[in-house]
C-alpha cells in the first residue's frame, strides 16, 4: 500500500477558478430606457491593442460599451438602438489580460502597448468597488513573429520576493533591466489591497545586494519606469 502524499493535490480546476470573474452586461433602450442585464462569467479579459497607449488605457477604452442597432426592447417592443455596457461584478484573484493581436485574416497588430506596474478594474459594481483592490503585474507572454501560424513565445515574470524581472526564452534565463515592449500578448496581474503597496527593489543586471535600492509604491495605471 502507497503511503498518503504529504501535500494535497491541487483541485483539478485551480487557475480556473483562481482566474474566473463576472461581468454584468447593462443594455439601455435607447427609445424608453428600460435597462435590463444579464451576467456572464469570464476567466480572461480581451482588450484591444491601442497605438502608443498602456494596458490601463487599453481596458478603459475596452469597457465604454457599445451601440446595438437592432435591439428589441421587452417593454416598448420595437427594435431600437441600445446602448451597451460592461462592468465588473466579480473580481478574479488572478486577471488575465489578452490584447487582440491578430485580425479576421491572419494579420498582426503590432502596436506597443506599455506594461503598467498596477492596474484598476475600468467598471465595477458597488460591491467590487467597496473591496478597495488593484492589481499587481506578474508576467507576460510575447509574440515575436509577424504571422498567426509561426513565429516564437518568450516569457516575462516579476520575482514577488524582490520585484525584479526574469526574462525566459527556451533554455535563456537572464535579469531583466525593464519590461518587454513589443509583441506583447497575455499578461498576468494578481490580486491586491490599494491600501497595501509593498516597496519593491528594480530589477537590475546584477544580483541583488544586502541593501536594495527601493522604488517608490507604484500607483493603479502606473507605467514601468526604472531609474
Amino acid at each position: 500500500m502507497r503511503p498518503p502524499p504529504l501535500v494535497p493535490p491541487l483541485p483539478l480546476y485551480f487557475l480556473q477558478d483562481l482566474s474566473r470573474g463576472q461581468i454584468l452586461h447593462q443594455t439601455e433602450c435607447g427609445l424608453c430606457g428600460t435597462k435590463s442585464v444579464n451576467y456572464e462569467t469570464f476567466e480572461s479579459m480581451f482588450v484591444s491593442a491601442l497605438q502608443n497607449s498602456d494596458l490601463q488605457t487599453c481596458m478603459n477604452s475596452s469597457f465604454t460599451g457599445e451601440i446595438i442597432s437592432d435591439y428589441h426592447c421587452q417593454n416598448c417592443h420595437q427594435k431600437v438602438k441600445a446602448l451597451r455596457v460592461p462592468i465588473v461584478a466579480e473580481s478574479p484573484e488572478l486577471l488575465t489580460v489578452v490584447i487582440k493581436r491578430w485580425t479576421e485574416v491572419g494579420n498582426k497588430n503590432q502596436d506597443t502597448v506599455k506594461i503598467n506596474k498596477q492596474i484598476s478594474l475600468p467598471r465595477v459594481t458597488k460591491s467590487v468597488q467597496d473591496e478597495d483592490i488593484c492589481y499587481t503585474f506578474l508576467s507576460s507572454v510575447q509574440h515575436v513573429g509577424t504571422s498567426i501560424s509561426s513565429g516564437h513565445y518568450t516569457a516575462v515574470c516579476r520575482k514577488p520576493s524582490s520585484g525584479r524581472l526574469v526574462d525566459y526564452d527556451d533554455s535563456n534565463v537572464r535579469w531583466r533591466e525593464g519590461p518587454p515592449m513589443e509583441g506583447i500578448y497575455i499578461l498576468q496581474y494578481s490580486k491586491t489591497p490599494r491600501t497595501s503597496h509593498p516597496t519593491t527593489s528594480p530589477p537590475t543586471t546584477s544580483p541583488p545586494t544586502s541593501t536594495p535600492r527601493t522604488t517608490s509604491p507604484p500607483k493603479p495605471g502606473q507605467v514601468f519606469t526604472y531609474r
